[in-house]
């Protein structure tokens, strides 16, 4: 497992390796933490019963756990599918790298925009 520090400026992210099935989050879990996927896929499952259903697919240039700046705790429980190279931040360094630049704002939302909306980061999987 590697790890080291994004290289621009006053950037809060760490780029860390995730091995294939790796937790990064348990719903219901304290939304401390927000990652980017820079390689690889993160699945977002939620538990019906005893069954984990696989919601959403992160693919690289989507964000995994922005619930954490509007809300307490993780919507969705969170694991690698693959190997996978994310670049992390705490919710406090996140929120202050967004209220330092207003075209870093305009991207995420973007971003959220294409996911909310079926785009190239968000793809739910197929038969759903």
């Amino acid at each position: 497992m590697s790890m080291h520090t994004a290289s621009a400026g006053s950037e809060p992210f760490v780029v860390r390796r995730y091995e294939r099935d790796q937790l990064l989050c348990l719903a219901g879990d304290p939304a401390e933490y927000v990652w980017l996927v820079q390689q690889g896929a993160v699945g977002l499952t939620r538990s019906r019963g005893d069954i984990d259903r696989l919601e959403v697919l992160r693919l690289p240039g989507s964000y995994v756990g922005l619930e954490c700046l509007v809300g307490e705790s993780y919507l969705f429980t969170a694991r690698a599918l693959s190997q996978c190279n994310l670049c992390g931040a705490t919710r406090e360094a996140f929120a202050g790298w967004l209220r330092e630049n207003d075209a870093r704002v305009a991207r995420v939302m973007r971003s959220v925009l294409e996911e909310l909306l079926g785009g190239r980061a968000g793809r739910r999987p197929a038969g759903d």
